[in-house]
């Protein structure tokens, strides 16, 4: 493939998913994981927020239950989808992205470590103690941090992604808006917080699904 087809390619699924920004959520519709993931990283989708602090750019990006149920199922018949639906439609998962930020070099793993004994701290907050850094409040109630997750890269990437998966139930879950907040005094950040329209989040979008062979029986 040359680097004119690699630049076209590029260039439409760009707008591609430039096309859906103004559809509403109920609207919007997607053939593939990658088009979503585009979307969603756009802040004018209403799904990902950004912070530079002291060198560092700290993102977080929601992730809708359609969409993880769409990646898991491999864009799968309906069946398999609404199966998968019914766990993750119960849940708030997000990716907090902690990279370097546009003035700043290196792993953020090792930015701010003076020895090995920093590191195998901070390596076992990110794996084993997220929970005492991280959490998601609907007004003034605070949602259940369910499980977390810290992507292995292998030491590939001067970023980390760490998985956040939070219950919705709560009867304060619907409240207008929903805020993260991170405590990054591991890297030297301070608290950041983020601020989500609930609405926005609860939006469902939607896929183009291989029909069920029961349906069409």
């Amino acid at each position: 493939m040359t680097n004119i087809q690699v630049f076209m390619n590029k260039m439409w699924a760009f707008l591609s998913a430039m096309s859906l920004v103004g559809c509403s959520g109920a609207d919007v519709q997607f053939s593939n994981a990658e088009q979503y993931v585009q979307w969603s990283q756009m802040e004018t989708s209403g799904l990902t927020s950004s912070k530079e602090v002291n060198g560092y750019k700290i993102s977080v990006r929601y992730l809708k239950p359609e969409y993880l149920a769409f990646k898991e199922c491999q864009g799968g018949n309906r069946h398999d989808f609404d199966s998968l639906m019914t766990l993750y439609e119960h849940t708030h998962t997000f990716i907090l992205t902690i990279g370097p930020g546009k003035k700043s070099k290196g792993d953020v793993m090792t930015a701010t470590v003076n020895d090995y004994e920093d590191y195998k701290e901070l390596f076992d907050a990110l794996n084993f103690r997220m929970n005492e850094f991280i959490s998601l409040s609907a007004g003034e109630e605070e949602l259940e941090l369910l499980n977390f997750n810290l992507e292995n890269t292998y030491g590939l990437t001067d970023y980390r992604n760490i998985y956040l998966v939070f219950s919705k139930e709560s009867p304060k879950a619907k409240e207008s808006m929903i805020k993260l907040s991170f405590d990054g005094d591991m890297f030297g950040v301070g608290k950041c917080n983020y601020l989500f329209d609930s609405e926005t989040l609860n939006t469902p979008v939607h896929f183009q699904l291989i029909e069920s062979k029961q349906s069409r029986s």
